[in-house]
């Protein structure tokens, strides 16, 4: 454990790491200045992969990233100029002029290489799209991504029970295999795709308000308090069949606390006060779970439990560090009490300590309880982005100016 700052540190240690850590390694080794866009893969060691294949949510998420950056720092002209091409990229080779919505992989030449309509792709390229019309103003960015959220809720909305499912076909026709990853279940409905289509609707409500957005994202709020919350457990529950059976007792910490701060700011937008209420009850909860179960002494937190079998995967990924610390200082903005401060910046502080690479920049994806890298594993790739470092620097400074 570390001595506790006073805000401003905190927020400069956060401006820091942007600039200097995260931002600075995409625009020097991901740039794709052969084939266009970012490459799909940069090795351990920091080298470009220039065959790999590149994939809608690596790419959504870059656009993302660079167009927050962009926006809130004008003065820094490579971020603007990476969102730019990170736009015209993204609206060149993965978006599906036949069919609609965003496809989830294409080669290094920017040829289709897998159709399908991905939910959680879906969510990110909304995501994306919405960031970057922040930035610029371009309608045509608006546009896309209204019509990728019409084609969601249209193609990919369960209305007997609510939520969305997990994927569909190019044509978005149903398909058998709708898993977002191999170590994910093949089931109907998941706690992951349904909080970053809420986290693409809150942006879309944010930037280009309107009655269908705010009532899609209040049913997407209302599935996660009724449905993936557990009270009992104070988790939320990551696998359901369509009628929202939980199918896993599998617990993911960074889920857990990264939904806090998204879904305390989704809730807000929809201007419900009982719903408000809810949510920071529950908040609350989720997070003091969080700091008994998934917290260690040193401040990192914990990647996955497994209740049933009485163990937890104690090694820590870099996405997770982030999202503690904002969900902490979500619920600390709210209750006003110090612990919830104390161990935003405990776990912040152990992933510069232990996850950022001191020789190339940006964080490890994953060290070990003893905080050894694993070294093979490359610094970008199809899941490891700019968007969870990149976003939490930029929320955490927001925060507690």
């Amino acid at each position: 454990m570390s001595t506790i700052p006073q805000p401003a540190d905190f927020a400069a240690s956060a401006v820091n790491e942007l600039h200097n850590v995260i931002l600075s390694f995409w625009l020097e080794r991901c740039i794709d200045n052969e084939r266009g866009g970012f490459y799909g893969e940069v090795s351990p060691e920091g080298v470009p992969v220039p065959t790999a294949e590149k994939g809608a949510v690596l790419n959504a998420r870059i656009l993302w990233t660079f167009s927050a950056a962009a926006r809130l720092y004008p003065d820094k002209v490579d971020y603007r100029a990476a969102a730019d091409r990170a736009y015209d990229y993204f609206t060149k080779h993965f978006v599906d002029k036949e069919f609609g919505g965003t496809f989830w992989s294409v080669d290094c030449d920017g040829n289709m290489l897998d159709g399908k309509k991905q939910t959680y792709a879906q969510g990110f390229s909304m995501y994306g799209l919405a960031e970057y019309y922040a930035l610029t103003g371009n309608k045509a960015a608006l546009d896309l991504a209204m019509e990728i959220f019409d084609l969601v809720e249209n193609k990919a909305f369960e209305p007997t029970h609510g939520g969305y499912w997990e994927a569909r076909a190019r044509d978005w026709q149903p398909m058998a295999d709708i898993r977002l990853s191999a170590r994910d279940m093949n089931v109907p409905k998941s706690f992951n795709t349904s909080l970053h289509v809420l986290e693409a609707y809150m942006r879309l409500m944010e930037v280009a308000p309107c009655e269908k957005v705010r009532k899609a994202l209040e049913g997407t709020v209302r599935i996660h308090t009724d449905h993936i919350y557990n009270p009992r457990t104070g988790h939320l529950e990551l696998f359901f069949d369509v009628d929202w059976k939980s199918l896993s007792t599998v617990v993911s910490y960074g889920h857990d606390i990264e939904a806090v701060w998204l879904i305390d700011r989704a809730a807000r937008l929809c201007g419900d006060a009982e719903l408000i209420a809810t949510v920071e009850k529950m908040n609350i909860h989720v997070a003091d779970v969080t700091l008994a179960e998934g917290i260690d002494a040193d401040g990192g937190i914990y990647y996955e439990g497994y209740p049933d079998k009485g163990t937890i995967d104690r090694d820590r990924h870099w996405w997770p560090q982030v999202e503690a610390a904002l969900g902490f200082l979500c619920v600390w903005k709210q209750t006003g009490e110090e612990k919830y401060y104390n161990a935003a910046w405990d776990t912040w502080n152990y992933g510069v300590s232990n996850l950022r690479n001191r020789e190339i920049g940006e964080w490890y994806f994953r060290v070990s309880n003893e905080g050894e890298p694993y070294r093979e594993i490359p610094m970008a790739s199809f899941w490891k982005c700019p968007y969870h470092g990149g976003r939490a620097c930029m929320e955490i400074a927001g925060r507690l100016k």
